[in-house]
């Protein structure tokens, strides 16, 4: 079950913000019991780059011995 504040991972490509498959958000809100979840994507900095609103079918929660990896943040839009 994902709850507010749980990390999750992309699993596709989101251009129009920059980010990508495998990119670490956090939940913000589940409205409309689970249909949707509100998830906001921060630079390491805690600069929110995007707060976005996504199906479950485009995250996952992490998996036992993943790590999470950077890239800069040239690659996201301003």
């Amino acid at each position: 079950m994902i709850e507010v504040r749980d990390r999750v991972i992309l699993t596709q490509d989101i251009p129009e913000h920059g980010l990508k498959t495998g990119d670490v958000g956090h939940v913000l809100r589940v409205p409309n019991q689970g249909e949707v979840y509100e998830i906001r994507f921060a630079a390491l900095s805690g600069r929110p780059i995007a707060d976005l609103t996504l199906s479950p079918e485009q995250f996952r929660q992490p998996r036992p011995r993943e790590i999470e990896t950077a890239r800069p943040l040239a690659d996201i839009p301003r």
